[in-house]
């Protein structure tokens, strides 16, 4: 930057030089000449100029058109800058006195090429490039020699009508064009002002900057600057120590309500139509216009996400990157993930307001993860809240890493719906089949808050603990629910399901099975009978207390199977199987309770399960009655027939040992004392024809068999 104003001074001062010395006398194609000699060794670059200048004494003026100044070499713009007419008027007199006094410097439509190499160096360092540095002594006498010129001013020095074009080390360009800037200088001791209108980016801008004297930047090579720019309604309020390479320090305000304009200039057009809206930062910061850091203590707003940290912004890659950590109050990230679909947000408010609501179909539209591949990221985010799709979270700490599409969120801190919780998500959006896993484990959670908020039931009440590691992949929820793998683990204590009470049937579906035992057969009203306690049972009002819940799922494609299902409440114990098919929507729940009455006496086991199946939509609960007709009509039997055989005895083994010792005792060939083994053989030799077509009568009449 010094080189810069250096060099430009000393392009002045030839122009200068050659309007006062170089009255009518001199021929314009010398003054051309001279012009090009003495500006090319002052700047270093080949200068030329197209037509002939055209000079006057009265009053000291001189017009050169096709100004051309050549570019660094290793830089790939034709020219560094290109000037269409340049006019140079002065006073007089003031040269006497080694003052440099413009009364006009107007450049007509400029055009600047600023570039940047890979090594990042600039192309805007003028001077003389071959000079060899000074020895000591030269140097010493050349601070205590006067300077030749004492002292420059300003008048009307403007730009018009100018481009200004600024390439990156990596090919992205910047344009600034219908360039109008307005330069003030008083003097080389006091501040050199710039205040201009242009169209960046298409569009409209303005710059009013100040930066420190002349004299003093020439001798120590750094600046002041203080600088307000804007582009559209984005604001850059900075106050800078500006140094070579354009590198810097200080404070900076940026605000920047139309972000998603800002980043379309840059070329990185965002493909989500979601966030990304407006970004604030109010602190110190360091760096350079690609790379700049934001110190400890910055205030910083991104969309509706606003906090303190310390945030590095890099902008000299493909894409921009941001790194740092983190304080906010709420971290919002509703708006850079897929929403959920209406069918869905439908079925939790109704849910939630207790109205009739179906279970919608898995939506098929494709998910949008285009939001990932827009910014990579390495932030250490502390929250006091988390807000994402369905869930609402606690005071967090968590580390987003985002590379190239792919996302990994470690949550090392998580207060989620009164409990605690650790994890690690990975959302890899980089391929055309997006792909996420989740491992979490979560703590002494409100199950029943975490189920309507995830899920959208609101029929489990209960505490505890809830680990899943899951994976899936998909460009659709559907997609998603196909293709999921992984295991959940549920263990819930002191809670209820509320919807149905499952004690209630159990206990009224085993006093249906001891009526037909103890009663007589009635096989006709047996059906009816358990229908008649499957719908008391169930009700709003109805529920399933607990004392514990342990379930253990596995997934495979979807399908989710039980490796463990138990239910521990007051008056019974269940256990039980299911598979649930996620994509098709069904399920199949077998469930058999150990039930006892209120006080607690006569704890029994239902011979057979409770069952629960269908689809999300219409699920049906009931218990069959032919298993448990047959069961009791076997007891029925035994108790008629006065047969002592445990509940486990089949009733065509208990008959066949009824017949065999009522056939004993009729035949004398046994007694109610236990026997001693005989050979079957044997025993049969010992019947009488009459005897042997008994043993076969009766085996006829109860399903016998013939040996």
């Amino acid at each position: 930057m010094t080189n810069l104003i250096r060099g430009l001074i000393l392009l002045v001062g030839a122009l200068v030089a050659i309007l006062f010395f170089a009255p009518m006398l001199i021929p314009a194609d010398v003054i051309k000449q001279q012009i090009e000699e003495q500006a090319t060794k002052s700047l270093g670059r080949t200068v030329t100029v197209a037509g002939e200048p055209a000079i006057s004494f009265l009053p000291p003026k001189a017009t050169v058109e096709g100004l051309t100044i050549a570019n660094a070499d290793g830089f790939s713009a034709p020219y560094f800058v290109k000037v269409e007419k340049a006019d140079v008027g002065l006073r007089l007199f003031p040269l006497f006195a080694g003052e440099v006094d413009i009364t006009t410097f107007q450049l007509t439509a400029p055009d600047i090429r600023l570039q940047t190499n890979r090594a990042g160096q600039p192309n805007w360092l003028l001077g003389p490039q071959d000079a060899p540095d000074p020895t000591p002594t030269e140097a010493a006498n050349a601070g205590n020699s006067p300077s030749l010129i004492n002292d420059v001013r300003l008048g009307d020095v403007r730009l018009l009508d100018g481009t200004v074009i600024f390439e990156t080390a990596t090919g992205e360009t910047y344009t600034a064009e219908d360039t109008d800037i307005v330069l003030t200088l008083n003097s080389l001791d006091e501040p050199l002002g710039l205040k201009g209108t242009m169209t960046v980016q298409g569009e409209p801008s303005t710059i009013d900057a100040s930066f420190t004297t002349p004299r003093s930047f020439a001798e120590t090579q750094t600046a002041d600057m203080a600088l307000v720019m804007a582009v559209g309604t984005n604001k850059a309020d900075t106050k800078l120590r500006l140094e070579e390479g354009l590198t810097f320090g200080g404070d900076l305000d940026i605000d920047f309500p139309a972000l998603r304009a800002l980043i379309a200039l840059t070329g990185n057009d965002l493909d989500t139509p979601n966030g990304f809206q407006s970004m604030r930062f109010v602190g110190p910061v360091t760096g350079n216009p690609e790379k700049f850091a934001f110190g400890d203590g910055t205030q910083l707003a991104f969309d509706d996400i606003a906090g303190t940290g310390a945030v590095t912004i890099d902008l000299s890659g493909t894409k921009p990157s941001v790194s740092g950590n983190i304080a906010v109050e709420a971290l919002n990230l509703l708006a850079y993930l897929p929403e959920e679909s209406a069918e869905m947000q439908a079925l939790k408010q109704n849910q939630a307001e207790g109205a009739p609501a179906a279970f919608p179909p898995w939506p098929t539209d494709i998910l949008d993860f285009s939001a990932l591949g827009s910014v990579d990221t390495d932030l250490t985010i502390s929250a006091q809240q988390v807000l994402v799709p369905s869930l609402t979270i606690g005071p967090s700490a968590v580390n987003l890493a985002v590379q190239n599409g792919r996302a990994v969120a470690t949550i090392s801190q998580m207060s989620l719906y009164g409990g605690e919780g650790t994890g690690k998500l990975v959302m890899n959006a980089a391929s055309r089949q997006p792909s996420m896993t989740a491992d979490f484990t979560m703590t002494n959670i409100n199950a029943g808050d975490f189920a309507q908020a995830l899920l959208g039931i609101n029929r489990l009440r209960g505490t505890g603990d809830v680990t899943f590691d899951v994976r899936t992949s998909g460009n659709s929820q559907a997609a998603f629910v196909q293709n999921l793998n992984g295991t959940v683990t549920t263990d819930l204590s002191n809670g209820a399901v509320e919807g149905i009470n499952l004690g209630q049937l159990a206990r009224g579906a085993y006093q249906t099975y001891t009526d037909i035992r103890e009663g007589g057969l009635n096989l006709a009203t047996v059906a009816q009978s358990l229908t008649q306690l499957t719908t008391a049972a169930r009700g709003p009002s109805e529920e399933t207390d607990f004392t514990g819940l342990n379930v253990n799922l596995g997934i495979r494609n979807g399908v989710v199977t039980s490796n463990k299902i138990a239910l521990a409440g007051p008056y019974y114990d269940i256990e039980g199987a299911a598979s649930i098919n996620l994509p098709a929507q069904t399920m199949v729940m077998k469930l058999t309770p150990a039930v006892s009455q209120i006080d607690g006496s006569a704890r029994r086991a239902l011979p057979v399960p409770i069952q629960v199946s269908g689809t999300f939509n219409a699920p049906k609960v009931g218990i069959d009655a032919q298993p448990l007709v047959q069961s009791a009509a076997s007891g029925a039997v035994k108790n008629l027939l006065g047969i002592s055989g445990g509940e486990e005895q089949s009733l065509e083994d208990a008959l066949r040992e009824k017949a065999q010792g009522e056939l004993g005792k009729l035949l004398g060939t046994s007694s109610d004392d236990e026997t001693s083994a005989t050979d079957e053989d044997e025993e049969e030799e010992k019947l009488d024809p009459k005897e042997e077509l008994l043993k076969q009568g009766l085996g006829a009449i109860f399903g016998g068999k013939d040996d």
